[in-house]
């Protein structure tokens, strides 16, 4: 089923992300993004949808903050954690290579509040 990328604005609990296959889980739904498969070498963010396939990387949940973002360089959405206030997953397309748009997966698991007293 294809999710709407402002479904995925405001609070929301992480519990995983598997960014191989640029999957994660919110509020206990798999989500995986889908590179536009028409775009040949570019590679550009078409749509979130659910999965039923299995992310095998899990953790406690984590409240997070989505945010839409749309500028000249990045398309697409960040989830900074609430705790840290600091991005844990940045999913969209990026600009920065006009000629070249690519998607772009960043997923910071050290910057989750589980992780927070492991930096220190």
């Amino acid at each position: 089923m294809k999710i709407d990328m402002k479904e995925l604005t405001g609070l929301h609990e992480l519990t995983g992300c598997d960014s191989g296959e640029y999957a994660f889980i919110l509020d206990g739904i798999s989500l995986q993004a889908i590179e536009d498969e028409d775009n040949g070498f570019r590679s550009y963010l078409n749509e979130f949808r659910t999965t039923p396939e299995p992310i095998i990387n899990r953790f406690s949940s984590h409240e997070v903050k989505g945010s839409i973002i749309d500028d000249k360089d990045f398309s697409g959405i960040e989830f900074i954690d609430v705790v840290t206030q600091k991005v844990v997953l940045k999913i969209g397309t990026d600009y920065s290579l006009d000629y070249y748009p690519s998607i772009w997966f960043y997923w910071a698991p050290e910057n989750l509040a589980i992780n927070k007293d492991v930096k220190e």
